[in-house]
């Protein structure tokens, strides 16, 4: 089985670093490279575990991308925290993560931890918190949900708190061609929140558009 740890969580759990073996390997990747690199770093590697610090909680859609793109499996890739609590296992959640992991525990007992991930099982799979919260029906590209300007300015009004009669007149549209559009962005968002599913698109659109900045500088082969 192979393992990989993003560098923060390496820096909190050295031994696990250390105690590699044939038969449990364990890498260290940078989270904050470039996404073209970490897709590279996939490919060679093939991890059957991806560990990543809570600070990559909020740039989880676009790790999913990177992941999916590497052709590997999305629903093993987990949060390590020194600290779980609450609060973490809702934004975990609402990652579209598939468990959050314990790494202040001995490093026998969190690789223990980490092959029942491998194999399916989540420490928390009983939790009543982490059962309760609503899981995104689909780890899914915001970006990708607005099919023309006008959704986009629906989602950017919502965002500013406007509901719908007001937000048709801001756009000079009917009411109904609020409600409509709206109804069929949250289907395709796999989300059943309106303001939820505008932030989190406007954060998404932000972050690809500081990824696109980024490519401009990327060394050519």
């Amino acid at each position: 089985m192979h393992i990989q740890i993003d560098s923060l969580v390496a820096e909190r759990c050295p031994e696990l670093v250390s105690t590699s073996t044939a038969e449990f390997t364990v890498g260290v990747f940078d989270a904050y490279s470039a996404p073209w690199d970490l897709r590279v770093a996939f490919e060679a590697s093939r991890p059957d575990v991806i560990v990543v610090d809570p600070a990559i909680i909020v740039v989880s859609f676009l790790l999913m991308e990177v992941v999916r793109g590497a052709g590997c499996r999305t629903d093993r890739v987990v949060v390590g925290a020194d600290e779980v609590t609450d609060v973490l296992k809702v934004q975990a959640v609402r990652g579209g993560f598939f468990d959050l992991v314990d790494t202040s525990v001995a490093t026998d007992h969190l690789q223990r931890r980490l092959e029942g991930v491998h194999h399916g099982c989540s420490q928390l799979a009983d939790d009543r918190l982490w059962t309760a919260v609503a899981k995104p029906t689909a780890i899914g590209n915001l970006v990708l949900v607005p099919q023309d300007p006008i959704d986009v300015e629906i989602l950017e009004l919502v965002a500013l708190g406007l509901m719908n009669d007001d937000i048709a007149s801001v756009i000079h549209v009917a009411p109904q061609t609020v409600r409509n559009r709206m109804s069929g962005m949250l289907q395709r968002s796999g989300m059943s929140n309106r303001t939820e599913m505008a932030f989190t698109y406007l954060g998404q659109t932000m972050t690809m558009r500081m990824i696109q900045g980024m490519e401009r500088f990327r060394p050519r082969e």
